[in-house]
Parts: C-alpha cells; sequence; structure tokens
C-alpha cells in the first residue's frame, strides 16, 4: 500500500463511498490502505469491517487496527 493520508473530510468521503458501494472487495483495499489512518470515521470502519462476511477483509482490518500495513498478495 502506498501509506497515503488524507484531511478528514477527503478520509469520510473515501469511507462514505466505499460503504455505498456494497462492495466487500472494495471494503478490502480501503481498509488494507487505510491502517495510518486515524479518525472517528476510520475507527468505526474498522470495527465494521472486523465483522465482514470475508476472511480477508478481517484480517485486513485487524491489522489496520494494530496500525500494521501487510504487504498483500491477492494473485
Amino acid at each position: 500500500m502506498l501509506r497515503m493520508r488524507f484531511n478528514d473530510a477527503e478520509t469520510r468521503d473515501i469511507i462514505r463511498t466505499v460503504d455505498a458501494s456494497g462492495s466487500e472487495s472494495r471494503k478490502f483495499w480501503l481498509i488494507a490502505a487505510c491502517p495510518g489512518w486515524t479518525g472517528p470515521e476510520v475507527d468505526h470502519f474498522v470495527e465494521r469491517c472486523l465483522s465482514s462476511t470475508r476472511e480477508d477483509v478481517r484480517a485486513a482490518a485487524a491489522d489496520a487496527k494494530l496500525k500494521k500495513y501487510r504487504k498483500w498478495r491477492p494473485l
């Protein structure tokens, strides 16, 4: 992941857009990208992802909760 950071409004908009999509694949990539992000919107997103139906989303959320980036190899 690129370890990019955004301001609070941008972070909120990104999370809301991905949540609204309903796509677990998009949630995976977002949760995998956000371990360095902070704020209540991020914390709530991480908590929601911890109960995902997908194991990879749950694993990425566990890492995000620890502020740990992982090298993902999805293929």
